[in-house]
């Protein structure tokens, strides 16, 4: 047997309720329980010790915990394993007659050996934890519907990363999506917690803890830590609920954006190596003799803006009077400024009225030449219309946005779908609205895309094969979406019997996708028409573009 004082070293250091037995005696013979587990000052601990095991913990009626417990200490015994039980309730009737163990619970079973390879004792540890997902109530305070396992498949389904948690960083649950971006199964993840995988110095990361336990809820960006050490970029949202034993939970939903910041960031390189290609072959430029008070455009001016500058005398009253009433008085005021101080080189954003009557978003450059005695003498410089970087700028903004995503169950057995209510929205019908098979079938574009999703659908029913698409529909609206569809089949004796799906609404970020990629092929279409040699270089000297040209003189 153990020493008593190897009892006091394990005990001293557990701060969960756990309990000592033998598991040699019948019906588990209980050799010391902690103070954790013992926190009702009614009971001394010599009144329940040599109790039978399940005197003190008892599984709850109509389940199988008890057998489950029973068949657990028998592994532990043959494989000298730690062996765990997880979401079981129990009660404690030694203690008092009704009460129960704190929620569900997680129990650990660990041998306590003699001698290598010898079970003495069994140490058993309880892990208080929230409720499964699909016993868990809405957040009006209701119960679940009936068939709650649809709400359990939908978290196990989800395309995102959905965490349970506790605000002070302990995980309860993490579904599927959770476990493959970080690399870890759920047991791991529940184990290292937040700090685990989360990385400490995301930028704001402990303003939005304070923000959320002031507010109720954050949504934010922050670095997640992969099992593998990779680090990756994730938008997240979080809420905090009150459980239904009154205690303060929280949910975490995270979306991995590592890609999709890399692709930007590869774009931004790509309208860069525009502007300055187009600075360096002096497309569209200008030069002001500021003695006479002269103005010569480049010859692109016409192309740019649609004015015939030869018909024009006052180059410089035009240009002045064509600036957006609003912006106008700060970019003479800014010009100004420059020519009569002491700076070189001026710099202004601003709306200029084209010939067909829209303003352009333009960015205006300019360098002052100053005499022998340091007066301004000359102005040149370049004007560039930026009106569509702009609105890839403002793409970009809209593509950050987290996608909708919802629910569906195809139920092959009852002959019936389920939509839920965000499902319905990107459907764009009311929500009473009872969804149909075929009809549903019909919302994706005639086509590519409906081709393939009676396909995917098929294969689901037939062979049980899972799918994960984009693909185009048409809303009760008539509006045309781009959508992400994953479905999941369920098999029951090799039939497949219904099927568990999720949609996300992908229109923002798919439509920006193909223009910012469409953008980014005319750009270097354009880079690669330029007649002069071109190439960019980065801060460390290294050449990352060049043209045709370049490549011809190189």
């Amino acid at each position: 047997m153990i020493s008593e004082q190897r009892y006091s070293r394990v005990f001293s250091a557990i701060t969960i309720p756990a309990i000592l037995f033998d598991p040699h005696v019948r019906e588990y013979s209980v050799v010391d329980i902690n103070d954790a587990f013992l926190d009702d000052p009614h009971f001394a601990k010599a009144q329940l010790i040599g109790k039978k095991l399940s005197e003190i913990l008892t599984a709850e009626a109509g389940t199988n915990g008890n057998k489950n417990l029973a068949s657990s200490i028998q592994q532990v015994l043959e494989t000298g394993n730690v062996h765990k039980l997880v979401n079981c309730r129990y009660s404690v009737p030694a203690l008092e007659a009704g009460r129960t163990a704190p929620g569900f619970c997680n129990i650990t079973l660990s041998p306590i050996p003699n001698d290598p390879g010898d079970t003495g004792l069994i140490l058993l540890t309880l892990e208080q934890v929230t409720e499964p997902l699909s016993d868990r109530s809405d957040t009006s305070g209701k119960r679940a519907p009936a068939d709650s396992g649809k709400y359990k498949a939908l978290f196990d389904n989800s395309l995102a990363a959905l965490f349970i948690t506790k605000p002070y960083g302990t995980i309860l649950e993490a579904n599927p999506a959770a476990c493959e971006l970080f690399g870890y199964t759920e047991d791991e993840i529940r184990s290292l917690g937040r700090q685990g995988i989360i990385d400490p110095d995301s930028p704001g990361l402990k303003e939005k803890l304070i923000e959320r336990a002031e507010k109720g809820k954050a949504t934010g960006q922050l670095t997640g830590i992969r099992k593998d050490g990779r680090k990756i970029i994730c938008e997240y949202s979080s809420v905090v609920f009150t459980g239904r034993d009154g205690e303060k939970l929280s949910t975490v939903i995270m979306i991995d954006i590592t890609d999709r910041m890399e692709y930007e960031k590869k774009l931004k390189e790509s309208l860069e190596r525009y502007d300055y290609a187009a600075k360096a072959t002096s497309e569209v430029f200008w030069d002001w003799n500021l003695i006479n008070n002269s103005v010569i455009w480049g010859d692109g001016y016409e192309n740019l803006f649609g004015h015939r500058m030869e018909d024009i005398s006052d180059k410089f009253t035009f240009w002045k009077n064509h600036i957006h009433p609003d912006d106008r008085d700060w970019v003479i005021f800014s010009l100004n400024e420059t020519i009569h101080g002491d700076g070189r080189k001026w710099s202004e954003r601003y709306r200029f009225l084209k010939a067909d009557g829209q303003y352009a978003q333009v960015e205006d450059n300019g360098f002052v030449i100053r005499d022998e005695s340091d007066s301004p003498v000359r102005l040149i410089g370049a004007i560039r219309d930026e009106t569509e970087q702009r609105e890839l700028e403002s793409l970009l903004d809209q593509a950050q946005k987290m996608a909708r995503i919802g629910g569906w169950e195809l139920d092959l057995i009852n002959d019936s779908l389920y939509f839920s209510p965000v499902t319905k929205a990107i459907h764009e019908v009311g929500t009473g609205f009872e969804p149909v098979l075929e009809n549903a079938i019909k919302f994706y574009k005639e086509g590519k895309s409906r081709n393939r999703i009676r396909e995917v659908l098929k294969n689901a029913i037939e062979k049980g094969t899972p799918w994960d698409e984009e693909l185009s529909i048409v809303t009760a609206k008539n509006n045309k979406r781009w959508v992400r569809t994953k479905g999941q089949p369920e098999i029951r004796d090799g039939k497949c019997v219904r099927i568990f799906g999720m949609i996300q609404d992908v229109h923002e970020r798919k439509v920006a996708q193909l223009q910012m990629q469409q953008a980014h092929n005319e750009r270097l279409d354009i880079l690669e028409r330029i007649t002069e040699a071109f190439f960019a270089i980065n801060r460390n000297r290294q050449v990352t573009y060049w043209n045709k040209q370049a490549e011809d003189l190189i």
